[in-house]
């Protein structure tokens, strides 16, 4: 086989997708931590330009839980689009994306180049673990938007490929080792920026791989313990790593104002951040806190080619061998990063939510693993015009990931593999829209199809999603910035939209309950617009025509029951009750009102919209009890009674 692929074809892989990643990022949502990185870039550079220190602590903030600790986190990617933004007048959600694809970009590109070096310089093996990056749907997709993962990946792969690029080129004399230097260093740096809990491991895999390439490797240890490269070599290993951390700080407000006291924090809290709210898996909510050993590792068997997954594990099959072809230290280097954060993880319970996104810098020793499996089931093949047969396997069998990732843009991350049955498959089972990235499309079709009920007053959105309602006109610009004088858009649950007065209601099928996604209850019968991939809906708009169902709560509310249930008529008539609250008041204020046949037959049917509400069903039962029907009023109080006690079970 040809052991020298022409470095241009990597090179060029690498440049088109330089090209289309940041050419398409625009395409992307406001994701779900957008608000409050948003706010905490302009506090930032607020800090730098007039000294505020909002960007030092948001422990009492009015947003809450919802942003405390945010300064902790380092500020690269909020400060860079933040001074962007300000300087030249970009779009500040456009600005974050096209810096976060470029960290996208230098992820992929950086891990085929590790590979390529620890392969002995194998541009095949480099080439195939850039593809199974590039083809990796949740990290191509989040590498348009995710400030924090994307980047701190990109910062662990970057600066473990420069420490095994300076050893190489010390052993070999080379002439880069500068170069290979400043790499390890922006790499320690990106880390630190990004999620500093984890960016002491970069530290550890310095000293580690150094122990170990020293150990086995003789030329290697004549060459970096000579007397002429020693000091250089610890030198520049230690320089990298106080240099990373110092350019880090430049970016990090929290941190300037005590260095090593506030960093200890950051990395304490950062470990296991203090965040609890419920994920979706497997038909079940648990609260971050408390979800499954095997919720990350599932997430990532699920959602990546079933090629890639296979190769990792057969690498890990061959690992002693791959040792004695590759050297120790950097396969013991490719196996700890693979496999120590999931151990960690289970020892130190860690929070871990939305998906397997915490854990993408995994995902670069994962692909590398595998290319060098292919590359070991290649070596294996005696008759040369065959060795090429294990590559062309490999990029074959990425086709179902290249083609989603052609053919779903701005959706990859919502990618599920054949073991689940693809999307379709997880529908109802799993968290699709997780990051909400649909809200830029629903909110151009409002933007574009949107009227008022009345003519002349402002189109009235209610929303769950980012960038679609205005938290505090001084933290960011949603959608709706430039129409401020024709949408109003605001805040709202999607459980108690029935009592709030909108026009169009925006959502996405993420906290819906656990009956309602099982048996497909999402989209509500007054979607006017559906967000679809692959025929799954993940996004609706929802549409009042009229405010009648609105003003029958207020009258309910008023205990004017037979004014709520004249108003929930109407409502029916001219909007359809689309809402299994508006049916449940409706049933009510109709058996308020002596009209007990019928009210049981508007609280039946909101049951068919959600089984699972145990108040449903008591009321079922009282107005069975109160029309002398023993028999379903018994009926429906033990159904209430069960599913009362599941809820509490599962609070």
């Amino acid at each position: 086989m040809n052991q020298n692929l022409p470095k241009w074809i990597f090179i060029l892989v690498s440049v088109a997708i330089l090209i289309i990643m940041p050419t398409i990022s625009h395409l992307y949502g406001i994701n779900g931590d957008e608000d409050l990185e948003f706010l905490y870039g302009r506090d930032a550079y607020e800090y730098y330009a007039n000294g505020s220190p909002n960007a030092l602590s948001y422990q009492n903030h009015k947003l809450g839980k919802h942003i405390a600790g945010v300064e902790m986190y380092g500020c690269m990617v909020p400060l860079m689009a933040e001074a962007t933004h300000r300087w030249f007048g970009t779009n500040i959600i456009d600005t974050r994306h096209f810096y976060i694809s470029l960290f996208g970009v230098a992820l992929m590109i950086f891990t085929g180049l590790f590979a390529y070096r620890i392969s002995k310089r194998n541009w095949w093996v480099g080439l195939l673990a850039l593809l199974f990056m590039v083809f990796c749907p949740r990290i191509f997709g989040e590498s348009m938007e995710n400030g924090k993962d994307i980047p701190f990946a990109t910062g662990m792969i970057m600066g473990i490929c420069g420490f095994y690029f300076l050893l190489y080129a010390l052993k070999e004399n080379g002439k880069r080792k500068w170069l290979h230097f400043l790499v390890m260093a922006i790499g320690t740096s990106i880390a630190f920026s990004s999620r500093p809990g984890g960016a002491p491991i970069l530290y550890g895999i310095f000293g580690l791989g150094t122990i170990l390439m020293l150990y086995q490797d003789k030329e290697m240890r004549a060459a970096v313990l000579s007397k002429a490269k020693k000091k250089q070599f610890f030198g520049m290993l230690i320089g990298a790593a106080l240099l990373g951390y110092g350019i880090a700080v430049v970016f990090w407000p929290y941190v300037q104002s005590n260095p090593i006291g506030n960093l200890i924090a950051s990395i304490k809290e950062m470990s296991n951040r203090d965040v609890n709210f419920r994920v979706y898996f497997e038909g079940k909510y648990f609260h971050t806190k408390n979800t499954p050993d095997s919720y990350v590792l599932k997430w990532i068997f699920i959602t990546n080619s079933l090629l890639v997954l296979a190769a990792f594990l057969g690498f890990i099959i061959v690992s002693r061998k791959a040792i004695k072809q590759w050297g120790i230290s950097p396969i013991v280097t490719v196996l700890f990063m693979a496999i120590f954060p999931f151990v960690y993880i289970y020892i130190k319970k860690s929070t871990i939510y939305d998906t397997w996104r915490h854990v993408f810098f995994v995902f670069p020793f994962w692909a590398t693993a595998a290319a060098l499996f292919v590359q070991y089931i290649s070596t294996l093949i005696k008759n040369e015009k065959y060795k090429l047969v294990p590559f062309a396997v490999a990029v074959l069998g990425l086709v179902p990931e290249i083609a989603w990732t052609f053919t779903t843009t701005p959706y990859q991350h919502m990618y599920f593999n054949a073991l689940v049955g693809g999307i379709k498959g997880a529908e109802g089972h799993y968290d699709l829209d997780y990051y909400q990235t649909s809200n830029r499309e629903m909110a151009e079709w409002i933007i574009k199809n949107g009227k008022p009920r009345v003519p002349g007053e402002k189109i009235k959105v209610l929303s769950t999603m980012e960038g679609l309602y205005t938290v505090d006109d001084s933290y960011y610009e949603g959608y709706f910035e430039k129409y401020k004088d024709k949408i109003d858009g605001r805040y709202g649950r999607y459980y108690e939209r029935f009592s709030k007065d909108w026009d169009y209601f925006v959502t996405y099928n993420r906290f819906l309950s656990e009956w309602q996604l099982l048996n497909h209850k999402f989209p509500a019968c007054n979607a006017v617009y559906e967000v679809k991939v692959k025929g799954v809906t993940i996004a609706a708009i929802y549409h009042r025509k009229t405010d009648f169902a609105y003003q029958a709560f207020q009258a309910f509310e008023k205990k004017d029951f037979a004014q709520a249930a004249a108003l929930y008529e109407k409502a029916a008539t001219e909007d359809k009750l689309c809402d299994e609250n508006e049916l449940f008041y409706y049933g009510v204020a109709l058996a308020q009102s002596g009209n007990l046949d019928k009210g049981i037959e508007q609280v039946i049917k909101a049951t068919e919209m959600d089984g699972g509400r145990d108040d449903f069903y008591l009321a079922l039962a009282q107005m069975y009890q109160m029309k002398g029907d023993k028999t379903n009023a018994q009926k429906a109080q033990r159904t209430a009674n069960n599913l009362k006690a599941e809820r509490l079970a599962n609070q």
